[in-house]
């Protein structure tokens, strides 16, 4: 089977795809609405239909990141 898609709908926010696209962390802050995923899941993520890349899902709290790169399509 396939990766999960997150984001197809533009739940990622346009204006940190630069960021994503050098490496940066997935923060609460950034998506639209929660990914409902386990800790340690794959998943792709788009942000209008521009692939951005594979994430690995994670729940750091003190830092709120919900996801760190495991691929970046750059």
């Amino acid at each position: 089977t396939g990766l999960p898609v997150v984001a197809p709908n533009d739940e990622v926010r346009e204006e940190v795809v630069k960021k994503l696209l050098t490496g940066k962390p997935l923060f609460e802050k950034d998506i639209i609405e929660k990914i409902n995923l386990k800790e340690g899941e794959d998943f792709c993520a788009f942000v209008k239909n521009r692939f951005i890349g594979v994430y690995k899902k994670t729940e750091e709290e003190e830092n709120k990141i919900i996801a760190r790169p495991e691929f970046v399509f750059n």
